[in-house]
């Protein structure tokens, strides 16, 4: 994965916490003391932020900076309506997942959708 378009996921990763929190880019700006052109070009992968800022965007989103790289840098072969999914998980819930995971991978391959 090149710069660029690591930079353009966390574009994406931002923006999805952003939106997922109901939260305007004007209003992410504010909380994490930018201006709203900061927020817009790190979202459209036109800009990158120093580290400094990203720690006070992801402080804003009350989200680890850990997890916006490691969301930011994972494989696409998740797709990509499970991630929004996850990514509106509380801690509890992803317990739960984790607890749930080994039961799935268990499960016999040949499973069929039922018609009910």
């Amino acid at each position: 994965m090149s710069d660029k378009e690591l930079w353009i996921n966390i574009g994406k990763t931002v923006s999805h916490y952003r939106k997922s929190k109901k939260l305007t880019q004007i209003k992410l700006a504010e909380l994490a003391h930018c201006s709203n052109n900061h927020i817009s070009a790190l979202e459209n992968g036109d800009s990158r932020v120093s580290l400094k800022l990203l720690c006070s965007i992801c402080h804003a989103l009350d989200l680890t900076l850990d997890r916006v790289i490691s969301q930011s840098t994972s494989s696409n072969r998740i797709p990509s309506d499970i991630i929004e999914d996850l990514n509106t998980f509380t801690d509890i819930q992803f317990e739960c997942l984790r607890r749930f995971i080994p039961v799935i991978q268990k499960l016999p391959l040949g499973i069929k959708e039922s018609d009910d």
